[in-house]
């Protein structure tokens, strides 16, 4: 099933608010196997709706998932505007007004109710109900011909509770397979080197798809298939990775190596900085390191700045007992500037002190 999602607020447009619905919208369609190829934002502007709307079915979408605009004041059009395009009329359906006013008692405690909030309880006759338990706008499934338009409130509250309640359970009849994925990480090569070396594997790809992601200090490689369960993907999955195990060797670490930092053979150390980088505080703060550092520790690591033409470079070296270890990290900017890509770096360069002093 081909998904397309628009987003509607103009406060979306201006930078007020961050669109958090829309990715979680595509984390559940990623889970569901169906293809996402376009989100658009849109403001309250029913001209602008009509034409994404009209965009996104040309595009050959099979589904339209709106979020934001089924509210009760004149700006929240969305429900108007999809049912006029699909030739689908909104009535007065007196059993949402019942829910409207049962739960607006309930928080009005008494109070009077806004006539406008009724303007919630229209919808198509074709309509599904997706019922919003955390809010009085619920949502809908419009179906007519081959195209469908799901509704669902604005409120990220909302909009997580009717998709995962709501909409999800009428979608998993169209899931035929879904889309796994398996990500691996590289701490030690750039994204460029990356793509030299794994070159024959990307344009070979069918199956299984590969792809790359730089990020600050290292790069995650996804590989990614549809299947109709796990077992069979990672039967799908076990050739790529054996041959970028032959090709990466120990470079390749599971995602987890962000996180299981096994630094038990490094021994206390204190830490020497020249400048004095505060960066470093968060570094330092982490449990794993900060187990380690002991001011009066014979082992020292010392972290220095080195000028370059192009920038600088961000120096370590540390000395346990008899043993010296050194690496140094380009940084095209100003080394201070680069603070998540130098904490990881440091982690990494600990780690390998680790490896070299179990090892010997």
């Amino acid at each position: 099933m081909n998904v397309e999602i628009i987003s509607v607020g103009t406060e979306l447009l201006l930078g007020e608010i961050v669109n958090t619905n829309a990715v979680e919208l595509m984390q559940m369609c990623k889970e569901l196997g169906f293809n996402v190829y376009h989100q658009v934002t849109v403001g309250d502007n029913p001209e602008r709706l009509k034409q994404a709307l009209q965009e996104a079915f040309a595009r050959q979408a099979d589904l339209v998932i709106t979020t934001g605009g089924l509210g009760p004041t004149n700006d929240d059009l969305t429900k108007q505007i999809c049912s006029q395009y699909l030739g689908c009329p909104l009535f007065f359906r007196e059993d949402e007004a019942k829910k409207i006013h049962a739960k607006l008692s309930f928080l009005m405690q008494g109070g009077p109710i806004a006539r406008s909030n009724y303007q919630q309880a229209y919808f198509p006759r074709e309509a599904i109900i997706l019922e919003n338990d955390v809010g009085t706008a619920n949502g809908c499934l419009i179906k007519k011909g081959k195209r469908m338009i799901a509704n669902l409130p604005g409120p990220p509250r909302e909009m997580r509770y009717v998709m995962n309640h709501s909409l999800r359970p009428l979608l998993e009849s169209y899931c035929m397979t879904r889309l796994y994925t398996k990500e691996y990480v590289v701490l030690t090569t750039g994204e460029s080197q990356l793509q030299d070396e794994l070159a024959d594997l990307l344009a070979s790809q069918q199956e299984v798809t590969l792809a790359l992601y730089a990020q600050e200090g290292y790069v995650r490689l996804r590989l990614a298939t549809r299947a109709r369960f796990w077992q069979e993907a990672n039967t799908s999955f076990a050739p790529m990775e054996q041959a970028l195990m032959a090709i990466l060797g120990d470079r390749l670490s599971p995602l987890s190596a962000l996180e299981d930092v096994d630094l038990a053979a490094v021994p206390e150390f204190r830490l020497q900085c020249e400048p004095n980088i505060d960066f470093l505080d968060d570094w330092c703060q982490d449990t794993r390191i900060a187990a380690k550092l002991v001011s009066s520790a014979p082992n020292h690591l010392h972290l220095f700045l080195q000028p370059d033409m192009m920038g600088e470079y961000f120096c370590m070296e540390a000395q346990f007992g008899i043993n010296t270890y050194q690496e140094k990290l380009p940084c095209l900017k100003q080394a201070r500037y680069n603070t998540m890509r130098i904490q990881r770096c440091l982690t990494q360069f600990l780690i390998r002190i680790a490896k070299e002093m179990k090892g010997s």
